[in-house]
């Protein structure tokens, strides 16, 4: 079985929206129905001519081309599942739950932007970034890494809003600047990972404690009584 390429379900949405039958967008897109079914179930690789009428026939959609991009940047070559040698800080719930992510970063990307936020030690937070890293760099989705005690120059600040996904380290000491960052870069709705040795709740910004109380899942990596909070969830969720 093949992926099952989030450009053809879209199309089929969009069809149905249209009113189109499954029959008309296949003609559209010079196949038969059996072989556009075939597409969708992942039971037929995408062939590069069909990719291409996809293009030509809708390419001027946005979400379209967004979706061409994914498929060619991480569908069409589907790596293996990455996980680390051993769980994170011993924690193999938390751990489970960065894999989860990393596994369904797409879904994510397009449902909300949702990110992750970690808690733990130093060290743990750095092995998790390391692995975070990784996992992306093997997926080819570009990722912008920061330093949130660091004012960040003005190019910096360009690749913090463009990244496909941004990891903001120590956001428990993040400087004006970074803040403010964060704030445009959740305004996009584009995902963010942050690591603190403080629960969400104890960050001094507002703006920040809103941002991700609302846009991130909490996974804490080490011993840690961090409360829940309202549009946190646990890394068991």
């Amino acid at each position: 079985m093949q992926p099952k390429p989030r450009i053809i379900a879209f199309l089929l949405d969009r069809a149905h929206e249209w009113g189109w039958s499954t029959e008309q967008l296949a003609r559209e897109l010079g196949i038969d129905r059996t072989t556009l079914v075939q597409y969708a179930s992942g039971r037929r690789r995408l062939t590069m001519r069909s990719f291409a009428a996809i293009l030509r026939k809708f390419g001027d959609d946005r979400m379209v081309r967004h979706l061409a991009l994914h498929y060619a940047a991480v569908e069409f070559e589907r790596k293996p599942r990455v996980e680390p040698a051993a769980p994170l800080g011993g924690n193999v719930v938390a751990t489970e739950a960065i894999v989860r992510y990393v596994d369904r970063f797409a879904d994510e990307t397009l449902h909300g932007g949702r990110g992750l936020f970690l808690v733990g030690n130093a060290a743990i937070l750095t092995e998790s970034v390391r692995f975070i890293e990784q996992a992306f760099g093997r997926a080819a989705v570009r990722v912008c890494r920061m330093r949130a005690d660091r004012t960040p120059a003005p190019s910096d600040a360009q690749a913090v809003l463009a990244a496909s996904l941004l990891i903001v380290e120590r956001v428990d000491f993040a400087c004006d600047a970074v803040a403010d960052l964060l704030v445009q870069r959740a305004s996009l709705v584009r995902p963010i990972v942050a690591t603190s040795m403080q629960s969400p709740d104890a960050l001094a910004a507002p703006s920040l404690r809103r941002i991700f109380a609302s846009m991130a899942h909490l996974v804490e990596l080490g011993p840690s009584s961090v409360p829940s909070h309202d549009g946190l969830l646990p890394a068991a969720a």
